[in-house]
C-alpha cells in the first residue's frame, strides 16, 4: 500500500498469515494491550495501531495527532502483510472492531481466533483520559447499533457516517 491518500483500514490485498493470529478486540480502556502483554511469549508479536503511531511519528496513538493516522495504518498494514513470512510464534492483533461484521472480516482475512474484552462502559471510562471518553461511548454505540463511525469523523462531518457496517446476527 503506497501513496498519500486515505490508507486502507480493511486491506483486501493482505496475504494469509503463516503463523497463528489472535484478534484482540474491545473498547478503549478494555485492557487489550495489557492482555497481550500478559499472554504474549518470547516469539510472539503484538500489532497495535497505537504503537504503529509511535513508529511513524514518535508518539503513542493515544497522544498522537490524527494527521499521522494514514501513515500509522499503512505501517500496520505492512506489519500484517509481513505475517505471510512469519514462521515462529503467534501474533496478537489489537483492533477495536465494535461490530460483529468487522470482527468477522478480520477473522476471515487473517484466519484468526478471537478474544473480545469488554469489562463494561463504566470500567472503560474509569481507565481512559477524559478526552478519550467520546471514543469509549462511540464504541458502545457502534456495538449496540452495529454501525461504527470514528468520533473525530462524527464531529468533523456533523454526525454523518463514514463506514457503516450492518450488525450480523
Amino acid at each position: 500500500e503506497v501513496g498519500t491518500g486515505r490508507a486502507m483500514t480493511h486491506p483486501e490485498w493482505l496475504p494469509t498469515p503463516a503463523c497463528p493470529v489472535l484478534l484482540v478486540t474491545g473498547p478503549p480502556g478494555a485492557g487489550k494491550t495489557t492482555y497481550c502483554r500478559e499472554h504474549a511469549g518470547r516469539d510472539d508479536e503484538v500489532i497495535d495501531l497505537d504503537e504503529c503511531y509511535r513508529a511513524v511519528c514518535g508518539v503513542h496513538g493515544h497522544e498522537a495527532s490524527r494527521e499521522h493516522l494514514n501513515a500509522a495504518i499503512r505501517y500496520r498494514n505492512r506489519l500484517l502483510a509481513d505475517l505471510a513470512q512469519k514462521s515462529t510464534g503467534r501474533v496478537f492483533f489489537i483492533v477495536m472492531a465494535p461490530t460483529s461484521h468487522e470482527v468477522d472480516w478480520w477473522l476471515s482475512k487473517l484466519q484468526a481466533t478471537h478474544v473480545r474484552l469488554d469489562p463494561g462502559i463504566g470500567v472503560c471510562l474509569s481507565r481512559v483520559a477524559e478526552r478519550r471518553h467520546a471514543a469509549v461511548h462511540g464504541w458502545y454505540e457502534a456495538a449496540r447499533r452495529g454501525v461504527w463511525t470514528h468520533p473525530a469523523d462524527r464531529a468533523r462531518r456533523g454526525g454523518g457516517s463514514v463506514v457503516q457496517e450492518p450488525l450480523v446476527p
